[in-house]
């Protein structure tokens, strides 16, 4: 059924159901799970690696900091629930860089947490889950 499923995490409440759901799912099938996350900068935030370097390189480091202890708290999971996983960090846009990793690396399976908003607020701010959704090749679990 599946070989090999994508979970992307952000540390949130949703992304953590994801997970749980993402372990049962490569228990019941064996699939290769792969613990992923986007390390991401807001554009406007770029502006101070002209203006303000040492406070840019301190806020790089500090969501670099973060994905990294978000990766690992994720693989201690996977490992108590007796799922082997690989975990992955990358730098870029969440949705971008999710359905990127998906179509490199052949994946049967997303599982993703949504943000549980309501329709039209999710409409103007487009979450990650639904550009996801959008673009994935692949079938997409949104977990609430």
């Amino acid at each position: 059924m599946f070989k090999n499923i994508l979970v992307p995490v952000d540390g949130s409440e949703h992304s953590q159901r994801a997970l749980d759901r993402a372990t049962e799912l490569a228990k019941i099938t064996g699939a290769k799970l792969v613990v992923f996350h986007a390390l991401h900068i807001p554009s406007t935030l770029h502006s101070l690696s002209h203006v303000a370097e040492e406070t840019y390189n301190f806020i790089r480091q500090q969501v670099q900091n973060t994905g990294e202890k978000i990766i690992k708290e994720a693989m201690e999971k996977c490992s108590r629930n007796g799922v082997s996983a690989e975990g992955k960090l990358v730098w870029g846009d969440p949705a971008y860089e999710i359905t990127r990793e998906e179509q490199e690396g052949n994946y049967d399976l997303i599982v993703i947490g949504g943000r549980g908003m309501g329709e039209i607020k999710g409409w103007v701010l487009g979450s990650i889950s639904r550009r996801v959704v959008r673009y994935a090749k692949c079938p997409v679990l949104v977990i609430k």
